[in-house]
């Protein structure tokens, strides 16, 4: 991915995310992107870090994400995991301040789509809460 730069659009469809949630990452600066004309370009080493593909965290301020995607064949079930995963990130400690937690249900997929960014602490307990839930399934 180093070399190719992607649109929001593009980024959007590669994640199977809204293009306005991707255009709000770049807002944000969570995907460092470049204004050419009117629109954005994230290069593909940025995307990748974006993803986690190449961990850059080398101080306590860095911010890493992730995406996880598990297989769930019950609406239930989305729908509990994402609620867990919601009341453990508002009911944690003042660390997790800044960090976001996104869910999507694919039912077409029968994936449930998390995406975690924030600093280590954070995404090191909510992939912790993640597993439990996940596990507690089987």
């Amino acid at each position: 991915m180093d070399n190719k730069y992607y649109s929001v659009d593009e980024i959007a469809n590669l994640l199977g995310m809204h293009v306005k949630t991707i255009q709000k990452y770049v807002r944000e600066g969570k995907i460092k992107a470049t204004k050419v004309g009117k629109a954005w370009q994230v290069s593909g080493h940025d995307l990748s870090s974006f993803m986690g593909e190449t961990p850059e965290v080398t101080e306590k301020n860095d911010k890493v994400s992730s995406v996880v995607d598990l297989k769930i064949y019950s609406t239930d079930d989305a729908i509990r995991i994402s609620n867990m995963l919601t009341a453990s990130m508002k009911m944690n400690d003042i660390s997790f301040k800044g960090s976001t937690l996104n869910v999507m249900h694919i039912q077409s997929e029968n994936t449930l789509r998390i995406m975690l960014w924030g600093n280590l602490r954070f995404t090191e307990i909510m992939i912790g809460a993640i597993r439990q839930l996940y596990e507690s399934e089987a």
